[in-house]
């Protein structure tokens, strides 16, 4: 059998068997709805043991939104994040004024953002591992000042419950992801590297910072769209696809864009079924359809998509994106500033 044909039947057998869980979901009524909720949302896997030291004169960053709600924002201060820095071997406490304080020009500060479902720890080795493997893709210019940004994740009892109080919750940290980024000097070049749910977090951000609103709320103080504009990488974008076009839920976050790359992968078996989570409506997932060409809200931003489905097939896993050099290597180098940039 030929090469597309063998994708040709893996996509029938995906859809195949996606339409036989449905009709089970379907026929079992709203108790067994959950069951669908929990595959789009179950995207961990094991955490790696690694060594999380930092090369030379990078550094590397974890700032919690975990113990934060909604009450806890304050629009005319920064947002209080727990936030520590590793040094020496170890993790200490360190502050989000220092974070945002201490940024370099001559550094690129660049924020990634986990999944759903990722326990703390979970969080600071597989982020300490996606900064390894980042870093070491390619010939980096300028120093890496690597955040991993976390937030309140973990499973919650009830799996339709948890898929629909996650998606509130991305909303809540876009707010706390604006209250950063806003504050940041704007001459520091910012790069974010977004999975799944956490791109949701960041698209809200950017649209915050860009002007817009979400849960009823602007940013409290002047100049909004002032920040340095952002070098932005999606995949497996747990997000819905019309809300970067025009008329959009997030329509000003491309505004806040140097680049944009998004990776989708037209095999994903749990974002292939995304448009059913809602009662009202059927997005598609940008993670599993990519953008319509010709519809983002800002045509400014300089945009590139790919279809993955050949380097990480039948899969929604974060470490099959990570498996591929490939992957990796375009990746890193969308997201890296160089000194005369």
């Amino acid at each position: 059998m030929t090469r597309n044909g063998l994708q040709n039947r893996s996509r029938k057998v995906a859809g195949f068997a996606g339409s036989w869980i449905l009709a089970g979901i379907i026929l079992a009524g709203a108790a067994r709805a959950g069951d669908l909720a929990s595959a789009v949302i179950k995207v961990v896997d094991e955490p790696i043991a690694i060594n999380t030291g930092a090369r030379g004169q990078d550094e590397l960053w974890y700032a919690s939104t975990r113990h934060l709600e909604l009450s806890d924002l304050d629009p005319l201060s920064l947002p209080r994040l727990q936030v520590l820095r590793h040094s020496n071997g170890i993790w200490g406490e360190s502050s989000i004024e220092t974070l945002v304080g201490d940024s370099d020009p001559a550094k690129t500060t660049l924020f990634y953002f986990h999944g759903n479902r990722v326990p703390v720890e979970y969080a600071i080795e597989g982020g300490s591992l996606i900064y390894q493997q980042v870093r070491d893709a390619i010939s980096w210019e300028t120093p890496i000042r690597f955040v991993i940004w976390s937030w309140p994740s973990d499973r919650i009892c009830g799996q339709l419950r948890d898929f629909r109080v996650k998606a509130v919750r991305t909303d809540v940290d876009a707010l706390f992801l604006a209250g950063v980024l806003s504050r940041m000097p704007r001459r520091v070049p910012v790069s974010i590297l977004a999975y799944s749910f956490g791109a949701r977090i960041v698209t809200g951000g950017l649209h915050l910072t860009g002007g817009g609103e979400l849960l009823g709320k602007k940013l409290g103080h002047e100049n909004p769209g002032s920040i340095h504009p952002v070098r932005t990488v999606l995949f497996a974008g747990a997000v819905h696809q019309d809300w970067l076009y025009s008329g959009g839920k997030q329509s000003r976050a491309c505004s806040q864009m140097n680049k944009l790359l998004v990776l989708y992968n037209s095999l994903d078996p749990l974002l292939m079924h995304y448009r059913y989570l809602e009662k009202n409506s059927r997005p598609a997932a940008l993670g599993f359809a990519g953008l319509e060409q010709g519809r983002l809200a800002d045509q400014s931003v300089v945009f590139h998509q790919r279809d993955v489905r050949d380097q990480v097939g039948l899969s929604h896993s974060e470490s099959r994106y990570f498996a591929s050099i490939e992957l990796v290597r375009q990746l890193s180098r969308y997201l890296q500033w160089k000194k005369t940039q």
